[in-house]
């Protein structure tokens, strides 16, 4: 069987994914008071820095699992909303900050009419794969 290294594919993934645009240019300011919702929302529509900084700004206050949760939310219910660079940046945080992919969020990419966001889910399956994400990429929709 072929084994995969997971975080060298999640960083090809992403790095392909995350690309400058004109808001990476005015990077917001990421303060240590700043309302985690409020950072991540910053994070998924600007660009690499500003992403790090809010994993880096969770992970020192931790608050992974509400990053996980904010993440994990959006994925599930917004995936269509986003453009790849936003789909990206928060799938990068979702894995960043849960320790197993749900496959609530497996199976709602996989799902999805667009060919990009399906894409994401196959290899969002494929960094965090788990016996229940296995079971998601094999239900029928």
């Amino acid at each position: 069987m072929l084994r995969v290294n997971p975080v060298l594919l999640l960083g090809l993934l992403f790095l392909a994914a995350c690309q400058t645009s004109n808001q990476d240019l005015q990077k917001p300011e990421i303060a240590r008071d700043m309302d985690l919702a409020e950072a991540y929302s910053l994070a998924k529509t600007h660009g690499i820095d500003t992403m790090q900084k809010v994993k880096d700004l969770a992970k020192e206050r931790q608050e992974l699992p509400k990053l996980a949760q904010l993440t994990e939310n959006d994925l599930i219910n917004n995936h269509s909303k986003m453009n790849f660079n936003e789909l990206s940046h928060t799938t990068n945080m979702y894995v960043y900050s849960s320790q197993k992919a749900d496959p609530k969020v497996i199976k709602a990419l996989l799902n999805a009419k667009e060919p990009s966001v399906r894409k994401v889910g196959w290899r969002l399956a494929a960094v965090k794969p788990s016996r229940r994400s296995l079971l998601a990429t094999s239900e029928k929709p």
